[in-house]
């Protein structure tokens, strides 16, 4: 019976070991949630999807930039998972992983507002709480969210591991 996904060469599987461990080393050591250069890419997204449901339902736009910057990668991720591109689909699950930890992070942040933003002072997460009458739950949600960011990267990591092992 053939394999259906793609094999991963050793050297792949150690490259994605060692950049996605320094990913996440960064990420405890330093980011706080916020990775320069990814995440500057990921408000972008972020950025869209509030230009997007302002246009088409304004009343969702606090929702709509962390719905789109979750969306993107998991969409990603589910068109390479039907071509069986085993190492772009890790790569997605990690970017979306990271994602988490970037929400988390804003989730903290709201009412302090010292985390970098694009277009202005849009703190969608202080709207949102406040909205859910959910902000003395703010350190629990923020870190539920941290926990499967980094539940996603460990899960991630185990999926490659055994696809990698699987083609040996």
């Amino acid at each position: 019976m053939r394999e259906r996904w793609r094999v991963v060469p050793t050297i792949q599987f150690l490259l994605f070991t060692v950049l996605g461990g320094a990913l996440g080393w960064y990420e405890i050591q330093f980011a706080r949630g916020f990775v320069p250069g990814l995440d500057h890419a990921n408000q972008v997204i972020h950025k869209a999807g509030h230009l997007i449901c302002e246009l088409a339902y304004p009343p969702w736009t606090p929702y709509a930039g962390v719905i789109c910057q979750l969306l993107v990668p998991a969409l990603a991720l589910i068109g390479f998972w039907k071509d069986s591109q085993t190492l772009l689909c890790a790569t997605c699950g990690i970017w979306f992983s990271e994602n988490l930890l970037d929400v988390a992070a804003y989730i903290t942040d709201a009412g302090q507002n010292t985390l970098p933003m694009i277009g202005g002072k849009h703190y969608e997460w202080e709207q949102i709480l406040q909205r859910w009458d959910a902000t003395n739950l703010q350190t629990q949600i923020a870190g539920w969210v941290a926990l499967a960011g980094w539940l996603g990267f460990a899960v991630t990591w185990w999926w490659l591991f055994r696809r990698w092992r699987r083609s040996r």
